[in-house]
């Protein structure tokens, strides 16, 4: 089974990417609560044990350089039980999405050597700034987004890139997916 992991900066389209491929594809991507708001009203698509599992994972994690070492190594066992009771309950194609797997992305790739990745960006950086300054100051965020960019591009040489700067048809991103996942 080749699970599909959906990662890109916030605002960036991830969760739009995910809600298509579990209601227009049928992959299981979010069996939680969807948590919904003015920024999302659709809902984000997180599954709430992912977002859990990987928040053990970033309890340490700053980007830089040797940030790979930071990570709890606890996280990998929760993950494992993870996908081999998604494995198990799901016998289609499953996945999910949380922009934090960037900070961990060697470990999950050794976990899911077969992993689909989907990488979703916005080359509005204003956009996607003015959504993280909750989280980060200006100066941070200048720092992070080219950070994670390339973090991406570094370890990801074969990710799908979905470029959400320009609006595309929910119909055309479900077209493309399907030819990704080959269905």
């Amino acid at each position: 089974m080749h699970p599909v992991i959906v990662i890109g900066p916030p605002r960036s389209g991830t969760s739009v990417i995910t809600r298509l491929l579990q209601t227009h594809l049928g992959l299981m991507m979010d069996e939680g609560p969807i948590l919904k708001d003015l920024a999302n009203p659709k809902g984000y698509f997180e599954d709430h044990r992912v977002v859990r599992i990987n928040q053990i994972a970033c309890k340490n994690w700053k980007p830089g350089v040797g940030h790979e070492k930071k990570i709890d190594p606890q996280w990998a066992i929760p993950m494992m039980k993870f996908a081999a009771l998604r494995t198990l309950r799901y016998k289609t194609r499953w996945g999910w999405k949380d922009p934090r797997c960037i900070g961990f992305v060697t470990w999950v790739k050794e976990l899911f050597p077969n992993a689909i990745w989907i990488a979703t960006d916005r080359k509005d950086d204003q956009i996607i700034g003015s959504s993280t300054e909750k989280l980060m100051d200006k100066e941070s965020i200048k720092v992070a987004l080219p950070a994670y960019r390339r973090l991406i591009a570094q370890h990801l040489p074969n990710r799908h890139i979905f470029d959400m700067t320009k609006r595309q048809s929910e119909s055309d991103l479900v077209k493309r997916m399907r030819k990704i996942l080959w269905l």
